[in-house]
């Protein structure tokens, strides 16, 4: 995680600052009267418009890409207006500035396995120092509680940990380094795990799990008879399941929080606030989709619907349904579907860089499940990120295959 200072000055990592300016911003100087999220945000836009500019190039799939997210946020702009919600256009910008430009700045960013590097360790760092402020933070509280860092909740401390222990195990299991490296990424691994189990965020850490289970098992093929796998994937298996078998079977202190957080589904009414609450969104979006299944009923109608101001039903797909209707939902499932159609034929077809390949491919699926479960179209920008590193994927392995 080598990075000089040259390379902490550059595009990308202005653009990693963007991405997660809304983790960190509330304890910049003058942060309640500037919005580091705009100022980050047009910087990074001017930067990357000046180096376009001078490059005078585009790749055809990008184009292609950026016009099926303008076709959304086009559409999502025409529901504004049969929309009852007052803040509907406040929502409609704020996601076609942020979420748009994490989806389209990530394409016209990421040029080369020196961007995707730069990014990454980006996050990584990033995340070692939320880490570290957290660890100060539980060392402190008297009593086990979910940790917020810099101003932030749990849940954006544990999907940010989240993202970075994939991008770790990745490099674990996939590149070959030297031996003191190798024990350094283990040790920065497991060291943000163990933040990850005391933020107390339940989705961050049980999808966390389901997604690596998800890398492990393509880890294992069959080659003429016999079964073949990584040699470490004994141990992280043997891990794992010493990880589970300790948190069922111990009463440690640094897993008190999340224990605590679990029991609230099976012995509070309901399953807690949290499930209960979801339960209500989700019968309020599915009443929303029944009433208006073509349109919806507009962007940021469902808070309208529900009674509470800025609110969403913590799941993507209810989100869109009940708001933008079949239209969005296919517009939606257009950008999924051909952002990852070109990562797995790139990949099928020109076989570049493997260990990318699943970085980019766990981003997504981690925040993909993490976007079924909470946050709205604006809270799950990381998810839109994980769509244009698919699409940069695929323009970089074509143009390395064509230069061999």
């Amino acid at each position: 995680m080598k990075i000089s200072n040259k390379l902490l000055l550059s595009n990308e990592i202005l653009f990693v600052l963007f991405l997660y300016s809304g983790f960190y911003k509330s304890i910049l100087p003058f942060g309640n009267t500037i919005d580091f999220t705009m100022v980050l945000l047009f910087a990074s836009i001017i930067i990357t418009s000046y180096i376009l500019l001078r490059e005078g190039f585009i790749h055809k799939l990008s184009i292609i890409s950026i016009l099926i997210f303008l076709l959304f946020v086009s559409y999502i702009f025409i529901s504004y207006f049969y929309s009852p919600s007052p803040n509907s256009l406040m929502k409609t910008i704020h996601f076609s500035l942020t979420s748009g430009w994490a989806f389209v700045g990530t394409i016209l960013i990421v040029k080369s396995d020196k961007s995707f590097f730069i990014i990454f360790n980006g996050i990584i760092i990033l995340s070692v120092l939320a880490a570290l402020f957290a660890i100060k933070e539980y060392i402190n509280n008297t009593v086990p509680t979910q940790l917020t860092v810099f101003g932030s909740d749990y849940l954006a401390l544990g999907r940010l940990l989240g993202v970075s222990i994939l991008l770790l195990l990745s490099e674990i299991l996939l590149k070959k380094t030297s031996f003191s490296k190798m024990i350094f990424k283990v040790v920065v691994l497991l060291f943000l795990l163990l933040i990850l189990i005391v933020s107390g965020g339940r989705a961050p850490l049980i999808l966390l799990i389901i997604t690596i289970l998800i890398f492990l098992v393509f880890q294992v093929s069959i080659y003429k008879t016999k079964l073949v796998y990584n040699k470490f994937l004994p141990v992280i298996i043997i891990f794992l399941v010493s990880l589970i078998t300790i948190f069922f079977k111990t009463n440690l202190t640094i897993f008190e929080t999340f224990k605590t957080r679990l029991q609230f589904l099976s012995t509070q009414s309901g399953g807690g606030d949290s499930a209960s609450g979801r339960i209500e969104r989700f019968k309020t979006s599915y009443s929303m989709f029944k009433d208006s299944p073509i349109l919806g009923k507009g962007i940021d109608s469902f808070s309208i619907y529900f009674n509470s101001p800025n609110d969403y039903p913590h799941n993507i797909f209810l989100e869109i349904a009940s708001e933008l209707g079949i239209i969005g939902i296919f517009l939606l499932l257009l950008i999924i579907l051909y952002s990852l159609y070109n990562l797995l034929v790139s990949q099928k077809q020109y076989k570049y860089n493997k260990l990318l390949y699943w970085e980019v491919l766990l981003i997504f699926i981690y925040t993909f499940l993490n976007a079924n479960i909470s946050g709205d179209i604006i809270g799950n920008r990381i998810l839109f990120v994980s769509f244009g590193l698919m699409i940069a994927f695929a323009n970089i392995s074509k143009i390395n295959f064509n230069d061999k």
